[in-house]
């Protein structure tokens, strides 16, 4: 995990220079752990992103069904006040589930249906905040019309919200509530409430090409801790995994 995290600054670094000089993490998937936070803390972040799902009162109380998500922004206060980890002592930020997967999966295409879709009390008090997250390649590749949206996004000049850096919410003097984070991706649903499977997706333990993968993947790694592992070797097993 540092090897990723230390890969992923090297790179972003060598795209966009020394001005990239990240505060806070935005795992991919969202997937956090007990193991991933503690690599972050040793990586030196402050804060990080993580989905609704990692809260341990999220969807304690609520009946849904894989196809139909209840939202719980309110009952969860996740645009109210800021969290911090009791244990790491790292800050936290949760995505706006619902808002996020609107704009994902093309249930809005301008800011303008975007606004219209928030209901009235979910973002309704003064300096209310709200994080949108979602893969890059929403943007373009997934979906070419939601280009137009990000653009008029960072072009709108709105009066109802405006948009800032991430860690600039901590600034704010949101109260901060401390929390037990749960084990959690942006993809959790009602499968894995019972904590059997947390990551179902690429780590099943139901699943025999899952094990067998990560069976695989463990062989490789040990041999390339040795330290006559080639580098050239090395290289291609990061972009394999």
């Amino acid at each position: 995990i540092l090897r990723q995290i230390k890969l992923n600054e090297e790179t972003n670094r060598r795209f966009i220079g020394q001005v990239w000089q990240p505060q806070g993490f935005f795992p991919p998937e969202l997937a956090f752990s007990k193991v991933v936070a503690e690599a972050l803390v040793e990586s030196g972040y402050q804060w990080v992103l993580l989905d609704e799902s990692a809260h341990p009162q999220a969807l304690v109380a609520e009946k849904r069904t894989v196809e139909e998500e209840v939202p719980v922004h309110e009952r969860l206060e996740i645009g109210q006040k800021t969290f911090i980890d009791s244990n790491t002592k790292m800050e936290i930020l949760f995505r706006d589930r619902e808002g996020s997967t609107e704009i994902a999966f093309e249930k809005v295409e301008t800011v303008e249906e975007f606004l219209g879709s928030i209901p009235s009390g979910r973002f309704g008090l003064p300096q209310q905040y709200a994080v949108l997250a979602m893969d890059g390649e929403t943007f373009g590749l997934h979906h070419p019309r939601l280009l137009n949206f990000l653009e008029g996004l960072f072009q709108k000049n709105e009066s109802k919200f405006n948009l800032i850096n991430a860690s600039e919410i901590f600034k704010l003097n949101y109260p901060k509530s401390k929390i037990e984070f749960r084990d959690s991706t942006w993809g959790r649903t009602i499968e894995e409430e019972k904590g059997n499977r947390i990551f179902p997706r690429w780590d099943n333990p139901q699943n025999s090409i899952h094990r067998l993968q990560w069976e695989l993947l463990n062989l490789a790694l040990l041999v390339a801790d040795h330290e006559n592992f080639p580098i050239k070797a090395r290289d291609l097993l990061d972009q394999g995994l």
